[in-house]
C-alpha cells in the first residue's frame, strides 16, 4: 500500500520539529567552550593531484541528482581531474566551501518498515550530497 503522506505534510512536520526543539531550548544556559591548547592547523598544504585522484576513487560511486554528470562517467574522465584538484585546493586555502556544494537532496526514509508510513514521525531525513562536495 502506497503512503498518502504528502511532501508538504512531511516538510511541515520537520519544520515544526525544529521549531519545538528551538522553543524547548530557548531558556537553556548558553553553551560553554573550552579553549583547545593542543596543536592547531594554521595553514593547509596543497593536495597533490594524485591525492585527489586517490580520494575520488575511494569514495562510493553514488550519483545524486545534484551531480552534473554521473559519478562513474566522471571517474572515467581524467580530463576533469585538474579542475577538481584546483577546486579542492582553492576551497582548503580560502576556508570556503562553494554554496553549490552545500546543497543536498533530502530523502525521507522510513525508520522501520513495520511503522505506519502515513505518519511523518516515522521517517528520518537522509541528505544526499553531490560527489564533488564529498571530495
Amino acid at each position: 500500500m502506497q503512503p498518502s503522506l504528502t511532501v508538504d505534510q512531511l516538510s511541515k512536520f520537520f519544520r515544526d520539529k525544529i521549531e519545538s526543539v528551538r522553543a524547548a531550548t530557548n531558556d537553556a544556559d548558553p553553551p560553554t567552550f573550552t579553549v583547545y591548547a593542543g596543536k592547531q592547523f594554521t595553514s593547509f598544504c596543497e593536495c597533490s593531484m594524485e591525492e585527489i585522484r586517490r580520494i575520488m576513487f575511494c569514495c562510493p560511486v553514488k550519483t545524486c541528482s545534484l551531480d552534473p554528470i554521473p559519478t562513474d562517467i566522471l571517474l572515467e574522465s581524467v580530463v576533469v581531474l585538474p579542475l577538481i584538484w584546483a577546486m579542492c585546493n582553492a576551497s582548503l586555502m580560502e576556508g570556503i566551501l562553494p554554496v553549490r556544494e552545500k546543497e543536498a537532496i533530502i530523502t525521507p526514509v522510513p525508520k522501520k518498515s513495520s511503522l505506519d508510513l502515513d505518519e511523518p514521525r516515522n521517517y528520518r531525513p537522509i541528505s544526499n550530497l553531490s560527489f564533488i562536495s564529498t571530495i
